[in-house]
């Protein structure tokens, strides 16, 4: 076989959509957030201080990663919202200035929502 024809069937056959896997993650993104949700709760009520408040930052980041897993279009403005309610779940854990933060953050989180008409009573989340 010539050298060339055989690496023009190489590299076709690298290019092609049957060769590439899809990443796996997706499928773990609402499980590890549903855990990680569990977790928290317990925490809160029964558990350690210090489980709690390491669970309690990861909430959003997996419930953001679990809607862009969908594979359906998420809004950025959502997105921000989220971000806002990380920073607020995060700051809100400290005292002092940073308790200021974190209630900004929540402030910046829901007025993001507002124009795409998502309040907490209506924001529905559709789980395949």
């Amino acid at each position: 076989m010539i050298p060339s024809l055989a690496l023009a069937r190489i590299s076709s056959a690298a290019s092609s959509p049957t060769s590439a896997r899809p990443p796996t993650w997706p499928r773990y993104a609402l499980p590890a957030f549903t855990l990680v949700s569990v977790l928290n709760l317990m925490f809160e009520v029964a558990g350690p201080r210090l489980a709690f408040d390491l669970t309690k930052p990861l909430l959003m980041p997996l419930l953001a990663l679990s809607m862009l897993a969908t594979g359906r279009a998420t809004p950025r403005l959502l997105l921000g919202a989220l971000l806002g309610a990380f920073v607020g779940d995060t700051m809100l854990l400290f005292s002092g200035s940073l308790f200021l933060v974190g209630m900004a953050g929540f402030a910046c989180g829901t007025s993001e929502t507002r124009p795409l008409g998502l309040t907490w009573f209506t924001l529905r989340l559709r789980i395949r």
